[in-house]
């Protein structure tokens, strides 16, 4: 789509029941501070996301093109989007995991514990983990899954304005 140039970086995109909001920073690689270059929030139909399940994917898809292309401040330029997905759509874990050399790594662990808790069949989500503690005999992995129908859901309409969720 020609109005995004991708000159900015990432587009944060939040997305509630009712509304639509994305926002884009930018930094200086020798600052750690940002600065706000573009925001903006649309009122979305009512039905069009339902318990944050998209469920009018036409009335998504042209509220998505009036926020990125009428920002409420600033513009907004770029193509790769960061989705926040509704929390109550995602399931989150912190798995202790020890002796993970002798069961077929730790990835592999990993899944089992992720299967073992998650109330649904493990190849219907979208699932990443990632190491935050480690002791000597334990390691501590934070596990977030959602399913791969909400994931779709929002992927679908982004793709169709050209854009890519990172």
């Amino acid at each position: 789509m020609a109005m995004f140039k991708g000159n900015l970086g990432q587009i944060g995109l939040d997305v509630s029941d009712g509304s639509l909001e994305a926002v884009q920073l930018r930094s200086s690689r020798k600052s750690t501070s940002f600065q706000m270059v573009g925001w903006s929030r649309i009122v979305l139909p009512p039905g069009a996301v339902t318990a944050g399940i998209v469920m009018k994917e036409p009335d998504v898809v042209e509220s998505l093109r009036q926020l990125f292309s009428k920002p409420t401040f600033g513009s907004l330029d770029g193509r790769q989007v960061v989705l926040s997905i509704p929390e109550h759509q995602a399931y989150h874990y912190v798995a202790s995991i020890s002796s993970w050399e002798s069961n077929g790594g730790l990835f592999s662990q990993v899944q089992s514990y992720l299967a073992a808790k998650l109330p649904l069949p493990i190849d219907s989500v979208h699932w990443d983990w990632r190491i935050v503690g480690e002791q000597t005999s334990r390691v501590f992995v934070y596990i977030c899954a959602i399913p791969r129908e909400v994931v779709e859901g929002y992927r679908k309409p982004l793709k169709s304005l050209g854009m890519v969720v990172s």
